[in-house]
Formats: structure tokens, sequence, C-alpha cells
């Protein structure tokens, strides 16, 4: 199968705008408001993927401007859907560029099979996700852990 070069870019993109100011702000990173985006977008482990995905475009692009420029316009402003497709479109350009780089954020947000997971740790409390998968055929699950309470979980296919 043909990578789809600026639906991966897009994607991304969409995956990583709510974290975009504490990826590119380490100061940011130990804020409260920081744990309340977590919070608010997938819990601790949709983090870590965050800052791995990140990491592989700032390990080949870290001194790009144009990719910095972007980025710093969507860490301004997550929602903004102008400000998203501008980055993804300057990092589709760039995995055109890189087709190795290009297969490894395709397979990092669940490849061909998307995988939505809701994930709980102890004694968290987790209320009102939706969740919404393009393709069939993905894995979706919810779980728990020790004293957590998990409300109005909503994922479709």
């Amino acid at each position: 199968m043909a990578l789809e070069l600026a639906t991966i870019a897009a994607t991304a993109v969409k995956f990583l705008s709510p974290f975009m100011p504490y990826l590119l702000d380490a100061a940011k990173s130990a804020s409260e408001k920081l744990g309340e985006a977590i919070g608010e977008h997938g819990g601790e482990a949709v983090w870590e993927k965050a800052q791995t995905i990140w990491s592989k475009f700032t390990g080949r692009y870290g001194d790009d401007e144009e990719v910095n420029t972007a980025a710093k316009m969507v860490a301004l402003k997550p929602t903004d859907e102008n400000r998203q497709e501008s980055l993804a479109e300057v990092l589709g350009e760039r995995l055109k560029e890189n087709p190795e780089l290009a297969q490894e954020i395709f397979n990092l947000m669940g490849g061909q099979k998307g995988i939505q997971e809701v994930l709980a740790g102890e004694n968290a409390f987790v209320q009102k996700i939706k969740q919404r998968m393009a393709n069939s055929g993905g894995r979706q699950t919810v779980s728990g852990g020790k004293n957590s309470t998990i409300i109005d979980v909503d994922q479709q296919q």
C-alpha cells in the first residue's frame, strides 16, 4: 500500500495539536495546564505518544525554520484549523523527502489498523471521552487502574 503522505502529516498534526504548546516549551511541560491537556486528550499514554511522534519530526527537522515557524503558530492556537493545515502541509512536504520517516510516523499512529485506547491510571477519573475511527477493523479498548472511575466513553468506528 502506498502511503498517503499528506494524510499521515494531517493525522499527526491533528493528534499533536493539543500538545504543541508543551512539546515546544519545556517550561510549560511542568505546568498544571499540561496535566489538564493530558486529561482532556486521552491520558499519559497519549502524551507519551505525542512526545515520541514529535521527537521523530524534530530529530530530522529540528533546525528547519519552516517547520519550527508552523509548529509555533499551532502552539499559539492549537485549535486553529488553518494553522494545523499549514503545519500539515510543511510536514507533508518533508515526508516526501523521507519515506522511512513517513512509514515510522504511520506505524506510530496505528498503521493500517487504528487503535483507540482510553487508559485511566490508578485513582484516575476519566469522563466524557469521544473517539472516532475512520477505518474499521481497528482496536478500541477502555481500561482503568486500581480505584479509577471511567464515565461516558463513546468510541465509534
